[in-house]
């Protein structure tokens, strides 16, 4: 049997859907960096004795969205995925379940 026949046999429907939904969740991901920016003004008029730190809001997102791709990424090439996956939901679901951590710059 030729490569080419066995290759198109493999129904195209579900690998649609799927590319679908992970262009979705991607595209979700990435614009979730930007959601704040329209905030940023209701921030500021929320803290106006401290406002200056509101610029840094939208930077470190994005720096924390890049440490996450340079640095968790590569992980799943070395560790199994779903055994990073379940450490991943664990230290996640630790980190929510402690009350938030008091930064004592902005008192």
């Amino acid at each position: 049997m030729p490569i080419s026949s066995s290759i198109s046999s493999i129904p195209d429907r579900p690998l649609r859907g799927l590319l679908l939904l992970l262009a979705t969740v991607a595209g979700f991901a990435i614009a979730n960096i930007y959601y704040n920016q329209p905030l940023l003004d209701s921030f500021r008029q929320s803290f106006p004795q401290n406002a200056s730190w509101i610029g840094a809001v939208p930077a470190v997102t994005q720096f924390g969205f890049a440490g996450g791709m340079l640095l968790l990424s590569p992980l799943g090439d070395r560790i199994d995925r779903r055994r990073l996956i379940l450490l991943q939901i664990g230290a996640f679901a630790s980190r929510c379940s402690q009350p938030p951590l008091r930064l004592h710059c902005l008192c």
